[in-house]
Formats: structure tokens, C-alpha cells, sequence
């Protein structure tokens, strides 16, 4: 899983690389659940979705939020669990799939 920050440092059995990974790999997951609970609640774009996740977040921060959302969108989408309606190659509606 790709991430960012120093090395990981191995401090036993309770925090070392597998351990983070696995943590990292749960954020990511609970996060695919946010969003497709706030599209489920009506938030049909990215915006509305970085809205719904970080609302107190400053503009910079925002930019990378939304980074983000678009590449859990894409995973989703993969996944069969969104559909993702384009607009010059950007995400302009979001739908659940099934």
C-alpha cells in the first residue's frame, strides 16, 4: 500500500511494518464505506463528498482531499460498487451500483 511519511520503524510485535499496513488498509477501507454512504445519502460529486468527509478543512488541504476521493472512486468503481458518470474525463455523478 502506497503511503506517505519516514520509514516505518519495527518496535516489536505490536508496531512494525505489518502492523501498520494493516491499520493503513482498514482506514482505507472504512473511508470506501464513507463514501459510499454520503453518495448513498445524496452527495453526488466529488465535491460534495470532501465536503461531507473533511468539513473543516482548509483550500490546501481540500486539493489533496479531493486527490484522494477521486482515487477511492476509481477503486470503487472497479469494484462494481459505483458508478461514475464523466464530463471531459472528470467525475460529474456518482451512483451507487446494483
Amino acid at each position: 500500500l502506497p503511503g506517505h511519511g519516514g520509514a516505518i520503524r519495527d518496535r516489536g510485535e505490536k508496531e512494525n511494518g505489518r502492523t501498520f499496513a494493516a491499520a493503513l488498509k482498514k482506514h482505507r477501507s472504512l473511508r470506501n464505506q464513507q463514501i459510499i454512504q454520503a453518495v448513498g445519502n445524496g452527495a453526488v460529486s466529488v465535491g460534495k463528498i470532501v465536503d461531507v468527509l473533511y468539513p473543516r478543512v482548509n483550500y490546501k488541504i481540500r486539493i489533496a482531499a479531493r486527490m484522494t476521493v477521486i482515487a477511492h472512486l476509481e477503486l470503487l468503481k472497479e469494484q462494481k460498487k459505483l458508478r461514475i458518470k464523466r464530463r471531459f474525463g472528470r467525475p460529474v455523478k456518482l451512483e451507487i451500483a446494483g
